[in-house]
């Protein structure tokens, strides 16, 4: 429900088990009754780690970018000047 895909449903999924089962391993969950909530929230932190990523990494899509039909964003006088200290540094 909180996901855009099954795709990534499963990721998540998969991911919270292996957490999970890794923190059983290492005993990290002491008490049997803890197992729902660690569960639950291990799940929370993992979908909040897809989310971020995701957002890192999605298309820019409609959001307003300045593109060549924009205004410049300064004069030629500027632009040129960066363009001389631009041409030192190399």
């Amino acid at each position: 429900r909180e996901l855009r895909s099954k795709a990534m449903a499963e990721e998540v999924c998969h991911e919270t088990l292996l957490r999970v089962m890794q923190a059983l391993r290492q005993q990290k969950v002491k008490e049997e009754a803890a197992l729902p909530g660690f569960v639950a929230g291990t799940a929370r932190n993992v979908i909040q780690e897809f989310r971020r990523k995701e957002s890192r990494t999605a298309p820019l899509g409609d959001r307003d970018v300045a593109g060549e039909t924009a205004e410049p964003l300064v004069d030629d006088s500027v632009r040129r000047a960066m363009q001389q200290v631009m041409a030192r540094l190399k």
